[in-house]
């Protein structure tokens, strides 16, 4: 089988749905897939996934795929075969098996320690089954595409520091891991943070459900239920490559077309070292590469041959770590030490960035040029190089894994994300003034989003918090036919304390954790929402001084009480000192605050009229029960005769302070009358942000 290059119009063959296989987690036997077609696509996912694509020259009526029993569903449901010719895909045929029934127990033995025979193992399916794409004809241009599980690709940043405060230079490259059980030669490389939804598709393993028996008819269903079908259009194939001069001679695709069948026969009897050729042959009619050396699994730095881009030669940008392979001349001279760290300098040592984009909230890295990742290794794929404007600057943010947290400060990295594109997670290490200054973790961050990063802790900034609730205030919401509705707030006042130890100023944000069912009214300027409720607001801390931001939220409460009630009046007379009174309830309620006013005060003189007649009543009880002991003893007459006369002015004093008491609860009545009959048409709702407590 030979491959040849892959652009021309096609006709598609869509053998399933495009779905995904979870991943199988750590220790999984390789290859996944196998098959001669040369892998010339790979896109990673952040869900455990990848999209494959092959290409190349089949001269059989049949491809054979060798593919891992626990992805043959995941092959299968998302397996598409893109054909040159119109002879297309005629099906595809694959080996059923049925999982092993466990070994019977082996029949008991009689025979003495060591003399019963042992038992047989069952023999172990092969893990490997083998796919047939079955074609129409012979000599078949193919690309084959498919999903199956990978290694998800994860990010690691850095930020370099300049000399300014308020500028950085931000860096990011792709962690890829190759666990396939095959290399990735000069491959097409994308990663994506896509997360498409995923799951295994066992299309494998027969499957036979239970039925119902039907004994009258025999009838399982009345007709079968067609299929929905629809065509969207022809499928656009790939563009061919430029050509180029091969290796053999003659032109030809990237990779290696050639007209000569003598000289593909004597390409595949010769040693390849290169993909550049002087021209000329050895003594055995092999390419004669002359003095180009190749480097083969060379590690570290990449110093690549960037001018060979048309020959398809494998590139890695400087600074890129992992395994590769490159054509390069002589080795050059070493290059001068370098300099010490700086985001000049940093930023120069990346000269080839994977294109990035950002399409439906999705990013997408396309590595520059060829990728190889030989199997079983790993590579860094470079994919930020932005300067950005970063603020080294101090958040307070108690955490429970740092304990001194809770007294002072973090040292942050403050940035906002305007590179167009969406970050993901990651470790981050911070560098500047030719050091290593701490590492954070960066958290998903959209496009416009700012965040900030804690690498170290401030002991030069001191922090001591107080909260403290407050008596309630209260709002007038409104008064329909005599009943208020009043909104009644809990105040929570938290006072932040800061001293400023160090020599210089500060800015420092304050992560401000909001108490669940409370509104921040008036938060300081420059207050900032976070996605946990939270608010980030910003102190400015002078050196060497003490800093106080005090911070107030309320807690709103809608309850209904009666007109005269204390809560009502409060909340009326607080609407009445506003600035907005409406100008036909305004009278009303002010006349029902003076009534409530003189209700209170005849309320105090009743309370104080009973209190007296309760006394005089007392007194008339000891009166009575002193004359019960005294009785008809004629010595005592004197005694009981100043006695009655007490009697009778405390009976009188008694009937006084009742009758007192009646005309204050008849005016009192009176009053209540007239005021309802005020306010029973009275109807006022009160606009929101008004009627509130000075």
């Amino acid at each position: 089988m030979q491959q040849r290059g892959r652009g021309w119009r096609s006709v598609l063959v869509v053998l399933g749905a495009l779905v995904a296989a979870a991943p199988a987690g750590s220790g999984c036997v390789r290859p996944g897939v196998g098959s001669d077609l040369e892998l010339r696509r790979i896109v990673l996912y952040r869900n455990g996934v990848g999209y494959f694509e092959r290409s190349g020259e089949v001269d059989d009526d049949e491809l054979h795929f060798q593919v891992r029993r626990d992805q043959v569903g995941d092959f299968l449901s998302s397996l598409a075969v893109v054909t040159r010719d119109q002879g297309g895909v005629r099906g595809v045929s694959f080996p059923s098996f049925e999982e092993p029934e466990p070994p019977a127990p082996p029949p008991p033995c009689y025979l003495g320690p060591g003399e019963c025979p042992a038992p047989a193992p069952p023999p172990r399916p092969s893990n490997m089954l083998d796919v047939v794409v079955e074609m129409d004809g012979e000599d078949h241009d193919v690309t084959v595409a498919y999903v199956v599980e990978a290694p998800v690709w994860r990010p690691t940043y850095r930020i370099v520091l300049g000399e300014a405060h308020d500028s950085a230079l931000l860096q990011g490259w792709a962690v890829v891991q190759n666990l396939s059980g095959e290399d990735w030669t000069d491959v097409e490389l994308t990663v994506t943070e896509g997360a498409p939804l995923t799951f295994r598709a066992d299309l494998a393993t027969p499957y036979i459900p239970a039925r119902p028996v039907v004994s009258d008819y025999g009838e399982i269903v009345q007709a079968p239920v067609s299929s929905l079908v629809s065509i969207g259009g022809a499928a656009q194939g790939y563009a061919p490559p430029a050509a180029t001069s091969g290796p053999m001679g003659g032109s030809g695709s990237a990779y290696g077309d050639s007209d000569s069948d003598s000289i593909a026969d004597a390409y595949d009897m010769c040693p390849y070292e290169a993909e550049t050729w002087n021209g000329s042959t050895d003594e055995d009619g092999c390419p004669d590469y002359g003095s180009v050396m190749v480097t083969d699994n060379s590690y570290g730095y990449g110093y690549g041959d960037y001018g060979a881009v048309a020959t398809g030669e494998a590139r890695m940008a400087p600074g890129a770590y992992g395994v590769y392979a490159a054509t390069t001349p002589a080795m050059p001279a070493p290059p001068p030490p370098p300099p010490a760290m700086g985001a000049t300098g940093a930023g120069q040592s990346l000269a080839l960035l994977a294109a990035r984009a950002q399409e439906g909230g999705i990013t997408t890295y396309e590595a520059e040029g060829a990728v190889t990742v030989p199997n079983d290794s790993s590579t860094l794929i470079a994919i930020l190089n932005d300067p950005i404007d970063a603020e080294d600057t101090l958040l307070y943010q108690p955490d429970y894994g740092v304990p001194d947290s809770s007294q002072s400060p973090f040292r942050v990295i403050r940035f906002t994300n305007d590179m167009g594109v969406a970050l993901e997670r990651g470790p981050m290490a911070i560098l500047g003034h030719g050091q290593f200054l701490g590492q954070g973790i960066l958290e998903p961050l959209p496009s416009g989003a700012t965040t900030s990063i804690p690498y170290a802790l401030e002991r030069g900034v001191m922090v001591t918090v107080d909260a403290q609730e407050s008596p309630e205030e209260a709002r007038l919401v409104k008064i329909v036919h005599g009943r208020v509705t009043v909104q009644r707030f809990s105040v929570l006042t938290t006072t932040y304390e800061v001293r400023n130890l160090a020599e210089e100023d500060h800015k420092l944000w304050i992560r401000h954790a909001r108490r669940l069912g409370y509104d921040l009214p008036d938060p300081p300027e420059g207050t900032e929402e976070t996605g946990d409720g939270s608010a980030l607001m910003p102190l400015l801390l002078p050196a060497g001084e003490e800093t106080e931001l005090k911070v107030e939220e309320k807690s709103p409460t809608t309850v209904e009480v009666e007109l005269l009630t204390p809560i009502a009046h409060d909340a009326i007379l607080a609407y009445l000192n506003g600035p907005a009174v409406d100008a036909v309830a305004g009278p009303v309620l002010r006349r029902a605050l003076e009534a409530g006013d003189r209700l209170a005060e005849m309320d105090e003189r009743r309370a104080a009229l009973e209190e007296k007649r309760r006394e005089v009543q007392q007194l008339m009880q000891e009166v009575r029960a002193d004359l019960s002991v005294l009785g008809t003893n004629p010595r005592a007459q004197e005694l009981k005769d100043r006695l009655m006369r007490d009697l009778d002015e405390q009976t009188r004093q008694y009937q006084d302070l009742t009758a007192q008491i009646v005309d204050l609860n008849s005016q009192a009545a009176e009053l209540r009358v007239e005021l309802a009959e005020a306010i029973r048409a009275l109807d006022l709702e009160v606009p929101q942000g008004e009627g509130a407590s000075p």
